[in-house]
Parts: C-alpha cells; structure tokens; sequence
C-alpha cells in the first residue's frame, strides 16, 4: 500500500511538471506579448510533454480504481463472514491464506524451512522480480508496535531480503507505521486483507472459508499434518504442543 502511495505521488509530480510546461509554452509563444514561433527544440520539448501527461494519465488511476472495485465486489454478509473467520484463525491457518492469495494474484511464495513458530516469518513472494518477506502473526490482543516491526525487518535482513510485509488482524502504531515505511515494510491490516481476498474471486474466496473451517495443522517445516502431543518430561511436562506427523524425520514443533 505505502509503495502504492509512493507511485502516484510520483505520477502527480510529473503530471504537474509536464502541465506547467506546456502552459509556459501556450502563454510564452501565443500569449499577448509573442513576439517569436518557437524552434524545433522547443516543439520537442512540447512534444514530450504531451507525452508525459497522456502516459501517466493512464497510469495514474490503476490503484485508487482497482482498490473501489475489489471493495464492491464483497457483500456485507461475506465481509462479516470472512472477518469473523480470520478472527478465529491460528496464525498458520492465516499464513497459508496468506498464501494462497498471493499464489492466486500471480505471486509466486515459498516456505522458509528454518523458522521456529510464531515469532519468525515463514513466506516469501515475489513481486517484480523481487523477494518480499511475508509476516502473518496475527495480533488479536494488541496494535502491533515498532518492537514487532523492527524485529522482523531485521529477520528479513538476516535471510537477505530487502522489503517486507506485515500481514495483522490489529492496527498498528502511528509509530509503527513511520517505523515500518523507513524499514521498507509494507502493512496489510484486515481491511487490506479483506480487498485482497475479493480480488482473488467468488470461487477461490469459497476455498478460502473451507481453509479457516479446516481445523489440521500443517508442519511449517515440511508441510505435514501436525498432530497433538503431550510432552511427558522436562519442564512442560503434561503440557500439549503441535508435532509434525513425520517424526522423528521432522521435529517440528507448534505451541497449541
């Protein structure tokens, strides 16, 4: 969304440069005081000019559009639906809607096979030839704070990944938000979720509510089914933890 912001932002700075141009000229050479026909260079400079503003003219609308229509095409029902569903969902339940819906947009994802549960991130996608790390912990409890993105921006900078997004069902901080557009993370809190999620369309949406009811777990490992354990000894000892099914081939664990 802030790379969104940051393109027609852009766009309007040219659209302006290329609008005083062309009124400069209009009023310089058939104003009441032209007294010359202008030259060759300045009907070029004219030329691409008009150029600049047809072409961002084009552009500049995409986001602000595409966003309205992805919003319409949700009922009040389905947005209520969904949203109580993402509410209930366990942070690996949302991760792999995550997933899926950057998977349905065109994004390719991968998993990360060195992650250790809900403090790391686990997705990768990519977006224009770049890898973008994807956190989907969601916070139910509390806004999200700079601590939690300066954390992950620092994990993706440890796997070597520059940009980032911050997937939550809470707000953020006001300055959790100027921390994360310094950090180059994006943030997708439930409404951006929401508009993603009606992009992808009516039958891949009913999939995704068939994913939030599923109540398996899957290994964030390897991609098994997870069973429920209960630890024997140590200190956790007759507490119950999430297990991958391939033990002892996968030793992954899961708090429950």
């Amino acid at each position: 969304m802030q790379l969104a912001k940051r393109h027609e932002i852009g766009i309007e700075i040219l659209q302006a440069g290329a609008f005083a141009l062309l009124v400069g000229f209009i009023y310089h050479y058939f104003g009441p005081s032209a007294a010359t026909s202008p030259s060759p260079e300045v009907f070029a400079a004219l030329t691409c000019g008009v150029v600049l503003l047809v072409a961002t003219a084009k552009q500049r609308p995409r986001v602000g559009v595409a966003q309205k229509t992805a919003s319409e095409t949700l009922t009040c029902k389905q947005t209520t639906e969904l949203t109580e569903k993402l509410r209930l969902a366990a942070w690996d339940q949302l991760e792999g809607v995550v997933a899926d819906i950057y998977g349905k947009l065109g994004c390719p994802v991968s998993r990360r096979t060195t992650t250790e549960g809900e403090s790391n991130f686990s997705l990768i996608i990519e977006r224009a030839g770049q890898k973008t790390a994807v956190m989907c912990k969601p916070w139910k409890d509390s806004e999200v704070t700079s601590p939690d993105i300066i954390e992950f921006s620092t994990e993706m900078r440890q796997a070597g990944i520059s940009r980032g997004t911050f997937v939550t069902l809470r707000d953020c901080t006001a300055p959790a938000m100027k921390v994360a557009e310094t950090l180059g993370v994006d943030i997708v809190d439930e409404e951006a979720l929401l508009q993603l999620v009606a992009a992808t369309g009516p039958e891949f949406r009913t999939r995704l509510l068939a994913t939030l009811a599923d109540g398996r777990k899957f290994c964030p490992t390897c991609d098994h089914e997870m069973v429920l354990r209960t630890a024997t000894t140590g200190l956790g000892a007759g507490e119950q933890f999430w297990g991958c099914s391939e033990y002892p081939q996968c030793r992954c664990t899961v708090p429950h």
